[in-house]
């Protein structure tokens, strides 16, 4: 009898070995099911922030074209207004040209009157 005793002894140890291994490894199993999820977790935030980072990249390089825009279009109205300033001094030249040839053949036909006329 002291032998059945024995292994009975030894048969609840090994039974509440193997219920705390098993339960052990329910939790193992547990945690790397958490694991897997937050390992989950960050490659999607990891994703999201590469992701936001080429965007804001690109977005700098918007922000720099639109002010080479500007630059331009600053530059594009400054040669506007010089051209209106070229124009005008152009046609006020012609004007005086204009003005200044009467003038000469007003001054010839004078003088020439006055060859006549001597």
């Amino acid at each position: 009898m002291d032998t059945i005793e024995t292994m009975r002894e030894e048969f609840e140890v090994l039974q509440t070995e193997l219920n705390r291994l098993k339960n052990e490894n329910i939790e193992l199993n547990q945690n790397a099911r958490v694991t897997r999820i937050y390992r989950d977790e960050i490659d999607t935030l990891n994703f999201k922030l590469n992701k936001m980072e080429k965007e804001q990249q690109e977005l700098e390089r918007y922000k720099e074209r639109c002010h080479e825009f500007d630059s331009l279009k600053n530059q594009i109205e400054e040669l506007q207004n010089e051209s209106k300033n070229i124009f005008f001094f152009s046609s006020n030249n012609q004007n005086m040209f204009d003005h200044l040839d009467k003038l000469l053949s007003q001054d010839r036909s004078h003088l020439e009157r006055q060859i006549e006329g001597n």
